[in-house]
């Protein structure tokens, strides 16, 4: 590759990364944005992520939020290294399949949350947009 083309292909690549910088200052430092901030402390071990969608048979978590974004806080393993942020409505779409597959576990404080589990893979997968 050329010179003028490398330094072209630069140009292309920095246009792309500040789009990026610019939305994660949008999510991230814009009053207006909401984000739910979640720390599953065992996604780690199960590879799963816990979604609360009732508490006491009323509808909660993901099935009530008007975030924007759903911040996941990864423990076990992770360390809490691994922060994973996904749009809201891409969070529903994935959780409502899961919910048609009955993937539930009863969690939170004494068992009283319906939860959905999603493998984390799943919220990456590009097939899933």
């Amino acid at each position: 590759m050329t010179k003028n083309k490398r330094r072209a292909q630069f140009d292309i690549d920095l246009k792309r990364g500040e789009v990026g910088e610019e939305l994660v200052k949008h999510i991230f430092c814009e009053k207006n944005v909401k984000i739910e901030v979640k720390t599953d402390f065992k996604v780690g071990d199960t590879g799963n992520i816990c979604v609360e969608c009732k508490c006491n048979d009323n509808f909660s978590g993901i099935a009530i939020s008007t975030a924007d974004y759903w911040t996941f806080v990864c423990g076990g393993k992770y360390n809490k290294d691994l922060i994973i942020t996904v749009k809201t409505e891409r969070l529903k779409k994935i959780a409502l399949e899961y919910v048609r597959r009955k993937k539930f576990k009863m969690g939170g404080d004494n068992n009283l949350s319906k939860c959905i589990l999603i493998p984390i893979k799943d919220l990456v997968d590009v097939s899933n947009y």
